[in-house]
């Protein structure tokens, strides 16, 4: 099987979502730094594509209550969404309650 940068991308990102399910912190952050990485050092980055992962671990860190490192991340989501969204699409929205949930 010759998958692709994108197609592994994607496999690591959905296995760390099993693993976040089964609780797994370190072991999804592990997963998931490795999608972030192969969707943004390729030419050209995936940047939309990395908002998913790094909201995923704004969560992780909110769940260990570590909230002002969940908070950058979800402020990074939000400037990568401003990037691609207008200001009343639902994503935006999505990421300043995640936002005022960490505040």
């Amino acid at each position: 099987m010759n998958l692709s940068n994108e197609d592994h991308a994607w496999t690591e990102y959905n296995i760390g979502r099993a693993l976040a399910y089964k609780g797994e912190w370190e072991e999804t952050r592990k997963y998931y730094d490795r999608a972030y990485d192969r969707m943004v050092k390729p030419e050209p980055p995936r940047t939309k594509d990395s908002f998913l992962v790094l909201h995923n671990i704004g969560v992780i860190l909110y769940q260990q209550r570590k909230y002002d490192n969940a908070l950058e991340y979800y402020l990074t989501v939000l400037k990568i969404k401003k990037g691609f969204y207008r200001s009343g699409h639902i994503d935006i929205a999505k990421s300043l309650h995640n936002i005022g949930n960490v505040l």
